[in-house]
């Protein structure tokens, strides 16, 4: 026999009510409200009372749990002049809020917030200095170089960025079914795409045979497929997918001709 709830009998709790329940899958589940977002939602009752029982229910949800959690510190905080231990803020990290601390960069006067533990750590180890990655001396200056209109060399991967105003009016039509959401492509791709006569698929990869990636002259491009078990996987080298795909190319630019009148 299936025991009657009493919402009275329930101990209370700020966040919970246990006059609102349902039922899922035959197990009991009453609203929490979280205390910080005020979001309700819907728990198991049984893990409520029990925590509440025994003095671990905050009535936080996921997102907010770790706000009301704070971690002490047996040697206490480490003063240091680029940290203010007093101005925290609440930052939302994406999946949960978490409480960081104000560090201001000594270079240029621009206040962030850094989570407090590892700060701590670094100016213990007097490894600190409260810099900002742009003032950094460690942090590596990139720079975009401009070669010309619509193209420009990515200083994080090193490959030529193409944009609309680099593409030839016959060649646009092939550009946007290469670019998709992007609003650039890659000109080494775009090189190979322009010699199949076809936009390249996703799992279609080019190699520089040099390791040059500014170098995209078409001999110096090996076209292959990402994964296993795929012809002409790897990058090339050993297999003849890219002198396949030339060749078909090659086929389709003869018979093109033959169908000229």
């Amino acid at each position: 026999m299936t025991k009657r709830f009493n919402p009275e009998a329930e101990k209370l709790h700020s966040t919970v009510d246990w006059w609102t329940t349902e039922r899922v899958a035959g197990r009991l589940h009453v609203k929490v409200t979280c205390p910080w977002c005020k979001e309700p939602r819907m728990e198991y009752a049984g893990q409520v009372r029990n925590r509440i029982k025994n003095g671990t229910f905050t009535g936080y949800c996921y997102r907010d749990r770790l706000l009301q959690k704070g971690k002490v510190s047996r040697t206490g905080r480490p003063e240091h002049p680029a940290v203010d231990w007093n101005d925290t803020a609440i930052v939302n990290t994406g999946r949960q809020r978490l409480t960081k601390v104000a560090v201001t960069c000594p270079g240029c006067g621009e206040k962030r917030h850094a989570s407090p533990g590892p700060i701590a750590a670094r100016v213990r180890s007097g490894k600190f200095t409260g810099t900002c990655l742009p003032c950094s001396p460690n942090a590596r200056k990139r720079e975009w170089t401009v070669l010309g209109l619509g193209r420009k060399i990515d200083p994080n991967k090193g490959y030529i960025r193409l944009s609309h105003e680099a593409i030839a009016p016959e060649h646009r039509e092939l550009y946007d079914a290469m670019r998709g959401s992007l609003t650039f492509v890659t000109e080494h791709r775009m090189v190979v795409a322009i010699a199949l006569g076809r936009p390249l698929s996703s799992r279609e990869l080019v190699d520089h045979m040099d390791g040059v990636k500014t170098n995209n002259d078409l001999a110096n491009l090996r076209i292959y497929r990402r994964g296993r078990n795929e012809p002409g996987d790897t990058t090339g080298y050993g297999t003849f997918y890219h002198e396949w795909q030339m060749a078909l190319a090659e086929v389709e630019r003869l018979r093109a001709q033959l169908r000229v009148p």
